[in-house]
């Protein structure tokens, strides 16, 4: 059983002791000096480890080339009528899957691309366009006058339109 002399001498024996490393979870208080110290032991076991200037941290990069690729590639160059031959195998048993990874393994997927139109104008005529904005345009003069501004002339919101220019 511990007494408190017994602590006390502990507590004096650990102050004394060089190789003691001082804990907070311990009970023993730290010094600053004690903390210090401990935060350059820790950088200096990490810093070999750390990034350098200028030098990668994935040197190794990620591969320039897709071997598995480059061999499909090859079979498929190579033994064109064999692969062919596998090919219409594959799509019997009705494995288009198997079929459009063994393709894009060997020759890349091809890009897909989706024309999207969406215009609330696309079946309206150029006459009523032009009839809308000049709606529009007077009602944006109507509520700047509304708001207090003095309009002398009628903006001209657009560019005159040429012949060669009207939106087919």
């Amino acid at each position: 059983m511990k007494t408190a002399q017994t602590i006390e001498e502990q507590t004096e024996r650990k102050k004394t002791d060089k190789s003691y490393r001082p804990h907070a979870d311990n009970g023993v208080p730290v010094s600053v000096e004690a903390r210090a110290e401990a935060r350059r032991r820790q950088l200096a076991a990490i810093r070999p480890f750390q990034f350098k200037p200028g030098i990668s941290g994935n040197s190794g990069g990620r591969p320039a080339r897709d071997l598995a690729g480059e061999i499909a590639q090859a079979l498929f160059e190579q033994d064109g009528p064999a692969i062919f031959a596998a090919f219409q195998r594959v799509l019997r048993k009705d494995s288009h899957y198997r079929f459009a990874v063994l393709a894009d393994r060997a020759f890349g997927r091809l890009k897909e691309t989706h024309m999207i139109e969406r215009s609330p104008y696309k079946d309206v005529s150029n006459e009523e366009i032009e009839k809308h904005i000049e709606e529009l345009q007077g009602k944006l003069i109507a509520h700047l006058v509304e708001q207090g501004y003095t309009i002398t002339k009628p903006p001209q919101f657009l560019p005159a339109a040429d012949e060669d220019s009207k939106v087919q």
